[in-house]
């Protein structure tokens, strides 16, 4: 992932904060861990879509909540492993057409997606 200004902190996941003293600001580039399971940057300045997770099949836990980012859920289309994703206080737009083929996605929060006016 592309990520910039370090300057604040960093949650693994929605259930486990890190006390990482850091924050990350940017955008979300091309995933370069295909093969991660666990992907947590909650809580930075991250912008942009998720277009850079479209390759991560075997993803099973995303928490990109309290973030920038826009566009739809559409690249995580092939991310059937997903279990749980937390994408909440963002600015996404869209259905959730695309998460039908998670058929092992037991936990989404998606609330408060502010759309630029």
């Amino acid at each position: 992932m592309h990520l910039e200004r370090p300057s604040g902190g960093v949650q693994r996941s929605a259930a486990e904060a890190v006390p990482i003293p850091m924050r990350f600001a940017g955008t979300v580039a091309r995933a370069e861990a295909a093969g991660a399971a666990d992907t947590g940057l909650s809580f930075n300045q991250l912008t942009g879509g998720l277009e850079p997770l479209s390759a991560c099949t075997s993803l099973q836990s995303l928490s990109l909540f309290q973030n920038q980012l826009t566009g739809g859920l559409e690249p995580l289309r092939g991310c059937t492993a997903l279990r749980c994703l937390s994408l909440h206080n963002n600015k996404l737009t869209g259905g959730f057409e695309p998460l039908r083929g998670c058929k092992a996605l037991s936990g989404l929060t998606l609330f408060k997606q502010q759309a630029d006016r």
